[in-house]
């Protein structure tokens, strides 16, 4: 709605309509006294939302951006040697490693002539190239391809959940005995709109920093570099400390960084919210007994006429018996019966009153000296043994009846989805009747204007 509303001029239109029936309508009055005297329940609560950012991990990669840049143009490499036995006349180049490999393998000699030259039919072939595939170039590949994920995780959850919402929510149920039948209504009104004016900017300005940071590292992702790390395997922790990880600036940077995100595991904002229930007026009650008139009012006094779906039930309940229906003792005949209790509490109760020193496996004299004592024990122990049966029927009974409630759930889901199935099929066919009549009534007016 582009139009901005006043609602307290509406909201006295309305007040002073309800007045004005309230004073002339005897009707109107005893329903609003009514609704007014019955158990009422107000909630008002006012949320407002703040955030805040850590730019500790922002900064750092902002820092490292450049160093990953001056690594991805000139990399450090190690000069890799391959040698081949290659025919004589394929030979680019003879090296010293070449004339010694001939003479420690005369296999490959084919002729030697008079003057004492060799004439070798194979020889040593060494060609020598930079390889960049070396460990602390392996683990800034792998560090792109971390914040890459790392920063496209906190770019989506920010973007989606940084604007801030200010919500007032209204909560009424009112319970009210009238023309000897009992009302119940509850009514929810939750009000919402954006924070002014508190992070704005400063929210902005973290996105645009991430997402500039996204660009750097999706413009090294698609570099020549990392296409040599394709088929390479990914660096883990721990990092094995090399003399260039140490002592060049541009790989420490890297090195720094890699382990800081493979240990943080924060998005980088957090929200702080502040929530305030605040009291009812009188002059906010009477307008809320006014929104629980109308609402009344609203049901017509009448049934409705158009019936979507017809469906009737016949309820047996029953009593579940458990293993507590049969813990109970009588201590005589004239007293009610005592429930034994049956849980944790009572069990290590039970256990803390039999007398430690008694032996496990008492002897006959053991007995003698202590028959009091130990038949206490063994009655003790005869209790506890029925107390864990107890326990673990009224465990198996309650997995039952837990499996039994989770099963009336999914019917219930299950005929709720078939009733709202119903609903639609019926709104269909309403709008396809229209439909029809609105086609009809255009080919008819067309024949007229013919």
């Amino acid at each position: 709605m582009d139009k901005k509303v006043s609602y307290k001029k509406v909201n006295t239109k309305i007040r002073n309509r309800v007045n004005s029936l309230l004073k002339y309508d005897e009707n109107a009055l005893d329903i609003f006294n009514a609704i007014s005297k019955g158990k009422n329940t107000y909630v008002r609560l006012n949320r407002r939302e703040d955030s805040s950012f850590d730019v500790t991990w922002i900064n750092l990669i902002e820092d490292t951006i450049p160093a990953l840049d001056t690594i991805l143009s000139n990399p450090k490499s190690v000069i890799k040697v391959e040698g081949n036995i290659v025919p004589i006349e394929l030979s680019k180049k003879i090296s010293s490693e070449s004339v010694m490999h001939l003479a420690s393998h005369s296999q490959y000699v084919k002729t030697i002539n008079p003057d004492g030259s060799v004439v070798p039919e194979k020889i040593l072939n060494q060609t020598a190239e930079d390889n960049i595939k070396i460990y602390e170039n392996r683990l800034v590949a792998t560090l792109i391809k971390r914040l890459s994920l790392f920063l496209q995780k906190r770019y989506d959850y920010i973007v989606k959940y940084s604007p801030l919402l200010d919500y007032e929510t209204l909560y009424v149920k009112n319970e009210t005995d009238l023309n000897e039948s009992h009302l119940v209504i509850e009514t929810k009104i939750k009000f919402s709109r954006h924070a002014m004016d508190r992070n704005d900017i400063d929210t902005h300005n973290y996105i645009q920093r991430i997402a500039d940071m996204m660009r750097y590292v999706k413009a090294f992702s698609r570099s020549n570099f990392m296409k040599s790390f394709v088929k390479e395997r990914d660096v883990r922790l721990p990092i094995i400390q090399t003399n260039i990880l140490r002592k060049n600036p541009y790989y420490k940077k890297c090195y720094k960084l890699f382990v800081f995100i493979e240990k943080y595991n924060r998005i980088g904002i957090n929200f702080l919210i502040n929530e305030e229930y605040k009291d009812i007026d009188s002059e906010d009650k009477h307008d809320i007994d006014r929104m629980v008139f109308d609402n009344f009012l609203a049901l017509k006094g009448t049934d409705s006429k158009k019936v979507i779906k017809k469906s009737g039930y016949t309820y047996a309940p029953k009593i579940l018996r458990n293993s507590d229906d049969e813990l109970f003792d009588f201590y005589d005949f004239r007293s009610d019966p005592e429930f034994i209790r049956v849980d944790d509490a009572f069990r290590n109760d039970t256990l803390k009153s039999i007398p430690k020193e008694l032996k496990a496996k008492p002897k006959e004299a053991d007995i003698k000296a202590r028959p009091k004592d130990y038949k206490e024990k063994d009655k003790k122990i005869y209790e506890q043994k029925k107390i864990d049966d107890l326990l673990k029927r009224k465990k198996k009974e309650e997995l039952e009846l837990r499996k039994t409630i989770q099963a009336q759930v999914a019917a219930e889901k299950k005929k709720a989805a078939e009733e709202a199935a119903l609903r639609k099929k019926e709104q269909e066919k309403i709008e396809e009747d229209r439909l029809r009549k609105m086609r009809e009534k255009i080919v008819k007016d067309a024949s007229k204007s013919k």
